[in-house]
């Protein structure tokens, strides 16, 4: 047996190896039949839910793929399986994502690494029969209704992690269209690239594939390192994907959306000792270059490329400076928009707008409250806020530039209150919007029931818990004063209201 405790992901720093390890476990997904969207299906009951399935989002996640994940939230680790779901949902749509949940509260001592090797290679195994038999059950009727299961108790053994290290490398080199690529991906990620690639694959890592990625890196770098074992998603905000995951296998349609960036030649050296050292297990190669990276040190940057006498090649950069009184194109609305839609897409497009208020857009007599919806296309909203992303000119402030989206995001929610849209442009990421905002626009409150209990819960829970100042507050108002004859909303806002 390899000295497995030597790599330098495992590293216990005396710490005493446990003999078990205690997560929980929650299953992501549809009820079939349910009216209700993607829901906790069934959960232990130590789970925390809140915002955990946002933690593990992957973009559209419009193609369906087995794969696995790896993710790191301060102090807590989970791995999540993915598999197409066997559900048909009330519309008679089907072939969307299952998520098996399992999460670790990891204590300071113990390596991020040791909890991947035992719960990915678990969590692969865990599959919709846990639930299935029950899905006729009435109980799913109540949208709060999830099904209770227990947690998972996975023991520690040294030769059955000795065993899953070297099958995880077997089955890497197994998918690796050639050893170059792995040696990028750790050179991006010593050299502070973020998210990183892998590239050339044409099907998902395996759990222990995985979980071996970690083992070349020191505890200071591989214990907060989120990892996604493929990306399940026709179109993804590499930004917004960014936020959750620090190294990304990307499926082969998405490799031109990619720029490949140089790193510094001495994350370039450390790659290939990581890379080759793991493919060969050969830790002679690894614990020299892991040493200069342990002591949490700043990456090295790129150097600077040396000025050509070529022409310049014309190129869109994810970050490209833009003048000021510049406008970013985006798609326009359809013909016939609201003047509300086209006042959107002009803020929206605008390099120097940062700011919208509903409030003055309710003066304008041209708008006024809204009392009926106008088809919006699907792809509208999500594509200006994915370009956006991508495209935040230099001199913007990052979180002003954030409110910004926030802002189109709100307006999504309000004027297209679809469980779609909810899905794809998400609740705003600061604190500063409330998801309703826009809603203050609403002649008819109960237009936001288009989108569902599930989202519509979130959507409220976020609004309330804003920064307090007078635009929160006006919100607040609004919620607490909604004019609803449906029980199941009335119920919601008053627990939602409760809760803070």
């Amino acid at each position: 047996m390899s000295d497995i405790l030597s790599w330098p992901a495992l590293s216990l720093d005396k710490a005493p190896l446990p003999s078990k390890i205690l997560c929980e476990h929650g299953i992501w997904g549809k009820v079939p039949g349910a009216r209700t969207d993607f829901r906790w299906i069934a959960s232990s009951s130590g789970l925390e839910r809140e915002e955990l399935e946002r933690h593990v989002s992957l973009g559209a996640e419009d193609k369906p793929k087995a794969a696995q994940l790896w993710r790191s939230v301060d102090d807590r680790c989970i791995a999540v399986g993915l598999y197409p779901s066997p559900a048909v949902d009330a519309d008679g749509r089907r072939d969307f994502l299952e998520k098996q949940v399992l999460a670790w509260r990891r204590p300071a001592e113990l390596p991020a690494a040791l909890g991947a090797l035992l719960l990915l290679p678990h969590v692969e195994t865990l599959t919709a029969e846990i639930w299935w038999d029950h899905r006729g059950d009435r109980a799913w009727e109540n949208p709060a209704f999830s099904l209770r299961i227990p947690g998972a108790e996975l023991p520690v053994d040294l030769e059955q992690l000795d065993t899953v290290v070297r099958q995880g490398v077997t089955e890497l080199r197994d998918a690796l269209d050639k050893p170059g690529s792995l040696k990028r991906l750790y050179a991006q990620i010593l050299g502070g690239r973020r998210p990183a690639w892998l590239t050339g694959l044409e099907r998902p890592l395996s759990a222990r594939a995985l979980a071996v990625l970690l083992l070349p890196l020191p505890r200071n770098l591989s214990d907060p390192l989120s990892l996604a074992g493929w990306i399940p998603s026709g179109r993804v905000s590499f930004e917004d994907l960014a936020g959750r995951w620090n190294a990304l296998v990307l499926p082969p349609h998405l490799k031109e959306s990619i720029e490949i960036e140089d790193v510094h030649p001495d994350a370039e050296a450390g790659g290939w000792a990581f890379a080759q050292g793991l493919l060969d297990l050969n830790l002679d190669l690894v614990l020299p270059a892991a040493a200069g990276y342990a002591a949490g040190a700043p990456p090295p940057m790129p150097e600077p490329r040396a000025r050509s006498t070529e022409p310049p090649v014309l190129t869109i950069s994810p970050l490209a400076a833009l003048r000021p009184r510049t406008e970013i194109p985006l798609p326009p609305p359809p013909a016939g928009a609201s003047a509300l839609l086209r006042e959107l897409h002009a803020f929206a497009q605008a390099v120097d707008r940062r700011w919208l208020d509903p409030g003055r857009l309710a003066a304008d007599e041209d708008i006024g409250p809204i009392t009926r919806l106008e088809p919006i296309p699907e792809q509208l909203f999500p594509s200006w806020i994915e370009t956006l992303q991508q495209r935040r000119p230099n001199p913007a402030d990052a979180e002003q530039w954030t409110v910004k989206l926030d802002l189109l995001r709100s307006a999504a929610l309000v004027l297209r209150p679809a469980p779609d849209t909810f899905q794809r442009v998400g609740l705003p990421e600061s604190r500063r919007v409330p998801a309703l905002f826009f809603a203050l626009l609403l002649g008819k409150r109960d237009l936001l029931t288009e989108m569902g209990i599930e989202a519509l819960s979130e959507i409220v829970r976020q609004s309330l818990s804003c920064l307090p100042d007078p635009r929160a507050r006006q919100v607040r108002d609004w919620i607490a004063q909604w004019p609803t004859k449906k029980p199941w909303l009335r119920s919601l806002i008053a627990e939602a209201v409760k809760a803070q």
